[in-house]
């Protein structure tokens, strides 16, 4: 099992959408559903932008907001290492009917710049090829 993140639109609204972000490495794969309108996504491919164009050396995003009395949330924390590689926190709150703040996960999937570029291009799919749109980090 090779590093990756999947993002996928699942379920859609007139002002937001519902996405499954699948994330896995060689130990563990988690998945989390989350909330988000354009603007989320357009967030997120900003700093993929600001990590791949060196303008950023780490970049922090977030979907829904942590805690127990809202629906699950997802962030991603990008680093880059200087040598082209990049090492993605992420963090999930699992929605499996415990308390999100004790049913939650956090791991690296590490990538590389390139990768990581063709993944902000892909994203802008999910805004706009409706339930069934995927992002893929690796193929």
């Amino acid at each position: 099992m090779s590093d990756n993140i999947i993002i996928e639109r699942i379920w859609e609204d007139d002002s937001f959408f519902e996405i499954k972000i699948t994330a896995q490495n060689e130990n563990i794969c988690a998945a989390s559903k989350v909330y988000v309108q354009n603007e989320t996504i357009d967030d997120l491919r900003e700093k993929i932008k600001d990590i791949v164009s060196l303008k950023e050396s780490k970049a922090f995003w977030q979907a829904g907001k942590r805690g127990d009395a809202t629906p699950p949330s997802v962030s991603l924390e990008f680093a880059r290492d200087g040598r082209g590689h990049v090492i993605i926190d992420v963090y999930m709150e699992l929605d499996d009917g415990g308390k999100l703040s004790a049913h939650n996960c956090s791991f690296y999937v590490k990538t590389e710049m390139g990768l990581l570029e063709n993944f902000a291009i892909q994203l802008q799919i999910l805004k706009t090829d409706g339930v069934g749109a995927k992002a893929q980090l690796s193929e």
